[in-house]
């Protein structure tokens, strides 16, 4: 029996077959799951913290997930959790901090898996092919914007020829300086690459099909399509921006809101046609009311 699920009084039990399935089913908002889980997280980062700094590399951050058990996290939910892993000045995930996001992520994970579970079989994927139709344009043309600054780092000063290759810090700046990419969008590019080129070759070349794997992946967590029933009223108020009052925002603000939320995963080309359609002032500010 899971420690996290409520418990019954198997001496008033009317029907103990019922009781016991009822029993097993995951409550992901009760607070003795959530101490719970909050208490694997704990340990797990504990133990793959193994110089005691507080910080995780990209690779350890990855590795200790999979050692997680009971909650059913497959490869592409930590591959999210990587996305939604904010990081310190010098690359690495300050893991005490990413223990409430991280929580927040596995309790959207069960409630994903749990809708799914009543969902015919050919709904329950999103098709590769359809997303790769809906974002191939637009992906083309980014990798074609990108690929020139990659290689403005990778051009050899006497041949002009290019090796196909820069490092971790060539490609982090490049990617933190678009307008054209969200966090989570970065973060996961920056380290899968990471992990699998190292941090001083990192080959650009088939970066186009990089990102289209990373809105896939993003997609395919459906965080957004949970957290957006779940959306709180007080979104924008509670962001750390000021709302004027009458309730409106900076387009500017509201815009870098959406973008950087660990509940949406909405491409900056999304997000702005969500603000092209709501309410503008003639201050640039847009009335909050439009999207509650």
């Amino acid at each position: 029996m899971d420690p996290f699920v409520p418990k019954f009084d198997i001496m008033k039990a009317t029907n103990l077959g019922k009781e016991l399935n009822k029993s097993q089913k995951i409550n992901v908002e009760s607070p003795r799951f959530i101490k719970t889980l909050e208490r694997a997280l704990t340990l797990l980062f504990t133990e793959a913290d193994v110089a005691q700094c507080g910080y995780l590399s990209y690779q350890q951050f990855y590795d200790a997930f999979k050692l997680l058990p009971t909650y059913d996290l497959d490869e592409n939910d930590i591959r999210v959790l990587l996305a939604l892993a904010d990081e310190n000045n010098t690359g690495s995930i300050t893991w005490a901090e990413f223990i409430p996001v991280g929580i927040e992520a596995i309790k959207t994970f069960l409630a994903r898996n749990k809708m799914l579970a009543k969902l015919p079989a050919v709904a329950k994927e999103i098709n590769k092919e359809t997303l790769k139709f809906v974002f191939d344009t637009e992906i083309q043309q980014i990798a074609l914007i990108l690929e020139r600054r990659f290689k403005a780092f990778d051009t050899q000063p006497e041949s002009k020829e290019h090796t196909g290759k820069i490092n971790f810090d060539q490609m982090r700046e490049v990617l933190h300086n678009t307008s054209y990419l969200n966090i989570k969008e970065i973060n996961l590019l920056l380290r899968a690459y990471v992990m699998k080129f190292g941090y001083d070759e990192i080959e650009y070349g088939n970066f186009a099909s990089d990102l289209y794997d990373v809105r896939f992946d993003l997609a395919r967590s459906r965080i957004m399509d949970i957290n957006i029933k779940k959306f709180r009223a007080n979104f924008f108020e509670t962001s750390g921006f000021e709302v004027d009052e009458h309730g409106w925002m900076p387009v500017e603000h509201i815009r870098q809101i959406i973008s950087d939320s660990k509940d949406l995963t909405l491409t900056p080309c999304e997000i702005n046609l969500i603000l092209g359609l709501a309410n503008h002032n003639e201050e640039g500010r847009i009335e909050v009311a439009h999207f509650q």
